[in-house]
């Protein structure tokens, strides 16, 4: 048996913004939420948050972040290998 994780991903909104140009976050959290959908199962009920955080002064650290919760460690695996085909950058 799985254990169930809670994960945060950070997608540096520079990143975004090469990917899906300066309006594409929407897009973006389409996309990641598509590679997530990907590596459920039909009984899988994973909670997910998003939100902003543009907080330094920095530019280079602003990001968007994902919390999900309620994969198993090798749901999450096959969770960060869609990002990563995707060409989504992140960090946990």
């Amino acid at each position: 048996m799985f254990s169930m994780n809670h994960t945060m991903y950070l997608f540096p909104l520079r990143i975004l913004k090469q990917l899906f140009n300066d309006d594409g976050y929407d897009n973006a959290g389409d996309q990641i939420l598509q590679c997530l959908n990907g590596v459920c199962r039909n009984n899988t009920k994973v909670s997910t948050r998003f939100h902003f955080d543009t907080s330094h002064t920095n530019q280079w650290f602003h990001y968007l972040g994902l919390s999900v919760s309620g994969l198993n460690s090798k749901q999450q695996k096959c969770f960060e290998k869609a990002l990563n085909k995707a060409g989504f950058i992140y960090s946990n």
